[in-house]
């Protein structure tokens, strides 16, 4: 499938035919799914330990940031990423215990749920996490302030960090990108801007960052605001896709008869009729 074909309006959701179905549950380079369960293993328990860590370091030197956690975008970020990470390690997890028992794969609802839910998130988080990261460090940037703050573990983590385990996730997992999920992003940052407003208008907080102040400039907050939503959400997405697109690439070059391969060659550049 080229570039054009995936502007058909199907692309919006999440429907797949059974050679994509499968992709869910390997790598790109690997066909053991046993590498794939311990690969989503491992960053589950990264994400699971530096979340406690940081509730911890926190309720111990400034437990009043507890409370207003949910005002910034990083920690909106963070949570998706969890959540991501979390049902993409559920979803893994099933599919090679099926396998091992040598159950026919038939994808009841739950999994067709399951299955959404962790590729809306996918498109979701890494567009949310390279944001985060361009914005941080061009605009929030702790040497930037007065006076300067230390950058520590944490802000590296959630500012940094994060957004390699996505570059991974494009590089290792098989499962296809489509580049109309890029309105999931938009949407999720539009969502953000709604509950900036909300903040202020409900009289919680009115400057969340110098740029997104509704009680001085909301002109230039509203503008900022959807600017970075609608444009994060497609520049954002279409470099993951650009990157995806160069990972099928390199494998039908490298490794052209692996399953995986197979697999994406058959879902990118065949026409086929989706299942719903």
């Amino acid at each position: 499938m080229d570039c054009g074909a995936q502007f058909n309006a199907k692309y919006f959701g999440f429907s797949c035919d059974h050679v994509e179905r499968e992709l869910f549950f390997r790598t790109q380079w690997c066909q053991s799914r046993t590498i794939f369960v311990l690969y989503r293993l491992f960053i589950w328990c990264y994400q699971i330990a530096w979340l406690i860590a940081y509730y911890i370091d926190v309720a111990q030197t400034s437990p009043e940031r507890l409370s207003v956690g949910y005002r910034y975008l990083t920690r909106w970020g963070y949570i998706i990423n969890v959540v991501y990470f979390t049902l993409a390690f559920v979803q893994s997890l099933i599919g090679f215990i099926k396998r091992n028992k040598k159950m026919v794969f038939k994808e009841s609802r739950l999994m067709l749920i399951l299955r959404s839910v962790v590729w809306m998130l996918h498109s979701v988080g890494q567009s949310v996490s390279l944001l985060i990261v361009v914005l941080f460090w061009v605009f929030l940037s702790p040497a930037s302030r007065s006076p300067p703050t230390p950058v520590t573990a944490f802000t590296i983590d959630t500012h940094g960090i994060n957004f390699l385990l996505y570059l991974v996730e494009i590089i290792t997992v098989a499962f296809p990108m489509r580049l109309l999920h890029a309105i999931y992003p938009i949407i999720f940052g539009l969502l953000y801007v709604l509950a900036s407003v909300l903040m202020h208008v409900t009289g919680d907080i009115s400057a969340i960052y110098p740029l997104l102040n509704w009680a001085n400039a909301p002109g230039q907050s509203a503008g900022v605001g959807i600017a970075a939503a609608v444009g994060g959400g497609v520049v954002g997405h279409s470099m993951m896709f650009g990157l995806y697109r160069l990972r099928v690439f390199i494998s039908n070059r490298c490794w052209p008869n692996s399953t995986a391969t197979v697999g994406l060659r058959a879902s990118a550049n065949a026409a086929y009729e989706v299942d719903v």
